[in-house]
Formats: structure tokens, C-alpha cells, sequence
């Protein structure tokens, strides 16, 4: 019967220690978002022109830096960015209260609070 007992929590044990494996191999240390370089420009722009025209926004300068050293990409020398630039300065000077109410929205829905990684690397 001693046996028996020893033999059923060393099981229980093993079954617990393989699941754990299991589920920490399953969890991967990098995201499974991705962002292709034009997503990636065109929230860059977006950010930089409500930083610009908007009260108290805050751009998540951390993740810019990270997606910039991770693809190895120059925003100042995409002339998409300038062009999207452009286009969101027409946009915010039309309406300033829309533009900024809808970015906050964009920013607070889309993957772009730290998690999404570029799509260029994989």
C-alpha cells in the first residue's frame, strides 16, 4: 500500500512537472503581433503629429526606439513618413478636437502598446 501511495504522488508529480513544461514552452518571450514597416510609419506619423497638435499626448517613445533598432529602418529618410506626415497635419488642422480624440482611439485599440513586434524580423 506504501508503494502504491509513493507511486501515485511520484506520477501526479512527473504529470505536473510535464505540464508546466509544457505550457512555458508554449509562451513565447517575444509577441505574436506584427507590424509591417508602412503600419509602422503610418502610427509613427500619426503619433508625431498629435504630439505636435495635441494636448498631454504622449507618444511611447521606448517602442519607436525598439522598432527602429530592431529593422534597422531611418523614419527621416522614408519618404512615406514625410508624405503621411504631411497628410495628418492637413487632417489635425482641419479638425483638432477629431484628429486628437481619434488617434488616442486608434492608439489605445491597435497593437501598438509594446507588444507588436516588426514584421520584418521573425
Amino acid at each position: 500500500m506504501k508503494k502504491l501511495f509513493l507511486a501515485v504522488i511520484f506520477l501526479l508529480i512527473a504529470a505536473h512537472v510535464a505540464t508546466a513544461q509544457n505550457t512555458s514552452k508554449n509562451r513565447s518571450l517575444y509577441p505574436s503581433v506584427k507590424l509591417s514597416k508602412n503600419e509602422f510609419l503610418l502610427h509613427l506619423s500619426l503619433a508625431l503629429v498629435a504630439k505636435e497638435g495635441c494636448d498631454n499626448y504622449l507618444v511611447n517613445s521606448q517602442y519607436i526606439n525598439g522598432y527602429i533598432d530592431a529593422t534597422g529602418i531611418v523614419p527621416r529618410d522614408e519618404p512615406l513618413l514625410h508624405d503621411l506626415i504631411r497628410q495628418a497635419r492637413i487632417e489635425l488642422s482641419k479638425d483638432r478636437s477629431s484628429y486628437c480624440s481619434n488617434v488616442r482611439t486608434v492608439f489605445s485599440s491597435e497593437p501598438l502598446d509594446g507588444r507588436a513586434t516588426p514584421s520584418d524580423i521573425d
